[in-house]
């Protein structure tokens, strides 16, 4: 059977989750705007046009593009020289390519400090393309996005696997057919149980899944 492989990013690839818990933070107050609460758990779930325009509600007073472009080069730097691959990731990409499995990333990051980070951790050759939010214009919530994905590794959604740590990407994966590969992150540890009831395959690690499992699917 024919297979296409889908990677989340943050908290499945690289261990950028922490930066994530900061950045608006450090953003708001750079401009004077005492965060809320919930900007620690904003960037889990929301793009950046989303987040531009919740800012703009607190009191930011620039353009959309203006907000994300500032957001980015707050973290750009980090992921280009100070993010980390996760456990096993390496391990696990190379026994992928040895098959000859098409594997791409979709993310909710940004492709212009994404790539020098999954280059810079020796990552980007695996990938035939990195597909983000903002170029598809939509959110991974959608089941749709990751339908379209599938398409793009010239395969059916049942006959492609995403691995990812987020529930409602998961479920959003599900919903379009797909099988997932789910891993634990601290970002996301709060979900984990009702994760482990939805995917096909739990792990700690992309390393330590199931892979003769997931290749014989």
């Amino acid at each position: 059977m024919r297979q296409g492989f889908i990677f989340d990013a943050d908290g499945t690839l690289i261990d950028s989750m922490p930066i994530w818990k900061t950045v608006g933070q450090v953003y708001l107050r750079q401009r004077g705007i005492e965060p809320p609460a919930d900007v620690t758990m904003l960037f889990k779930t929301s793009t950046f046009t989303e987040t531009a325009a919740y800012f703009q509600r607190l009191g930011v007073h620039e353009k959309k593009e203006e907000i994300i472009q500032g957001i980015v080069a707050l973290v750009h730097e980090a992921y280009a020289t100070e993010v980390p691959v996760k456990p096993g990731v390496a391990e696990a990409l190379s026994q992928v390519s040895q098959r000859q499995i098409p594997m791409c990333v979709l993310t909710a990051s940004e492709q212009e400090y994404l790539t020098p980070c999954l280059e810079h951790n020796g990552l980007l050759q695996y990938f035939s393309a990195i597909f983000t939010c903002t170029q598809l214009k939509k959110t991974k919530k959608e089941p749709s996005i990751f339908i379209e994905t599938a398409q793009s590794l010239g395969c059916a959604p049942e006959e492609t696997v995403v691995f990812e740590d987020s529930l409602h990407c998961i479920l959003a994966a599900k919903a379009a057919g797909c099988r997932v590969a789910a891993v634990q992150d601290e970002a996301s540890k709060e979900d984990w149980e009702k994760i482990c009831q939805v995917a096909d395959w739990t792990a700690p690690t992309v390393g330590a899944l199931p892979w003769h499992q997931i290749f014989l699917s």
